[in-house]
């Protein structure tokens, strides 16, 4: 798949980081992680709300690799579009509240760049041993996939667009959320020989990671709405055929329908 479940093309990214911050988690239990690491409290809700997803999207990337950096912008005009689709409060002050908060409380480590709206080499953060260590987030159990804007247009540099509602994207993201609404009532399970659990419930094959909290779809359409569609962001399309045979929904086996095959009996 060329889609990072973040939805950033790659060669928007930072040096050697290879996830871009999307924001997508929120801690289940009501609490400001920030401040329970040492960091100064948050002043308002939303303001948590941000430095949570923060803090959740770099314990996960420390569990996969302790030498894997994430990736944001200081360009305070990116953030018209990033808010779109990664919710109201990502705004350019909370994130870099967010981020200058976490410096202070030694709980990242910061390579900063000259602020750009497209540019390659975007300043870059990851997890101390202080945050992993101390962190009473542990485990993938202890929160959630949130999607704001499951509907996203991407231009000819594979950059998110602004774009305005109409009736066909407002149906889309209705479809959407109902869809995604199905997906968090529904247990969904894997096993498959060569994959194993590590303590904090990411599964690994050889090189192969699957973050079993990706489990809500987006779809991505390309320069207009005539091209793309296609729908992302769930950890079971980084699966092979062969093992998908193997996922269990609700405990019970599951079966792949070919509807491309579908359409073209009917």
């Amino acid at each position: 798949m060329d889609e990072t479940g973040f939805g950033f093309a790659k060669g928007a990214l930072a040096r050697s980081g290879d996830e871009f911050l999307c924001l997508p988690f929120e801690v289940k239990d009501d609490f400001d992680l920030g401040a329970v690491l040492g960091a100064s409290p948050a002043p308002t809700k939303r303001h948590e709300a941000v430095r949570n997803a923060l803090l959740v999207e770099l314990l996960l990337l420390s569990w996969r690799d302790q030498e894997r950096w994430l990736a944001y912008s200081r360009d305070r005009n990116f953030y018209p579009t990033f808010k779109r689709y990664f919710g109201s409060s990502a705004t350019y002050a909370k994130v870099l509240w967010a981020v200058e908060s976490l410096i202070g409380a030694r709980l990242v480590e910061h390579r900063k760049s000259r602020p750009s709206p497209k540019g390659r080499y975007r300043s870059t953060l990851r997890a101390t041993i202080k945050l992993v260590e101390l962190s009473p987030v542990s485990e993938l159990s202890q929160f959630r996939n949130v999607i704001a804007e499951p509907v996203r247009l991407k231009d000819a540099d594979r950059q998110l667009m602004q774009y305005p509602s109409s009736s066909e994207t407002r149906l889309w993201r209705r479809d959407a959320h109902e869809q995604n609404e199905a997906l968090r009532g529904l247990s969904i399970s894997f096993e498959f020989p060569g994959w194993t659990a590590d303590g904090h419930g990411l599964l690994h094959n050889d090189a192969r990671v699957l973050n079993l909290a990706h489990h809500q779809c987006y779809r991505v359409f390309n320069r207009d709405w005539e091209h793309g569609g296609r729908w992302f962001g769930t950890w079971w399309q980084g699966l092979g055929s062969n093992e998908r045979a193997s996922i269990r929904i609700n405990g019970e086996a599951s079966v792949e329908i070919d509807y491309d095959y579908l359409r073209r009996r009917c």
